[in-house]
């Protein structure tokens, strides 16, 4: 049974011990196991066990990792608003529009460790048709806080 230590050093070298051995040295490179998100073991060319939630070894026989748990591989096609109600240039609570805004995508969305760790990670940016023919143009931003938001499927509900 060998013991993980950075080594020690002699009047003539350091020792340590080999990274096969202790793969959590400093000098040791990453391994699929320290890969703790989807994208992160994808990228470094593991597999991503999505029944357990862990990286694992590169399986060709695995397929490519949904692009719900990681958009940004190269088979995924970006995410796209594909429809916004209500339409653009409406006012928020007049002519029947209502305060709800609701964001459609072209495929399934789903919240991220970002919106998981910061209440406000979302906001939206609207402006007049005056504000964005200012040159530098301008808007006003609203934080999005999670309790107001929820996702069915596609689509982004705020209320």
């Amino acid at each position: 049974r060998k013991r993980c230590t950075n080594g020690w050093e002699t009047a003539f070298d350091v020792t340590s011990v080999s990274c096969d051995d202790c793969p959590y040295q400093p000098q040791c490179p990453p391994t699929c196991k320290d890969a703790y998100t989807p994208c992160t073991c994808t990228f470094w060319n593991c597999t991503w066990d999505e029944s357990r939630n862990v990286c694992d070894s590169f399986n060709p026989n695995a397929g490519d990792l949904s692009c719900l748990l990681c958009s940004r591989q190269p088979h995924c096609v970006g995410l796209q608003a594909t429809r916004v109600v209500p339409a653009e240039w409406s006012v928020l609570g007049e002519d029947g529009g209502g305060w709800l805004v609701n964001v459609t995508f072209n495929r399934p969305i789903m919240f991220g460790p970002l919106m998981q760790s910061d209440t406000a990670a979302m906001h939206f940016r609207c402006q007049s048709e005056e504000e964005a023919a200012m040159v530098p143009p301008a808007f006003v931003q609203f934080e999005l806080n999670l309790n107001v938001l929820y996702i069915v499927e596609d689509t982004l509900h705020t209320d």
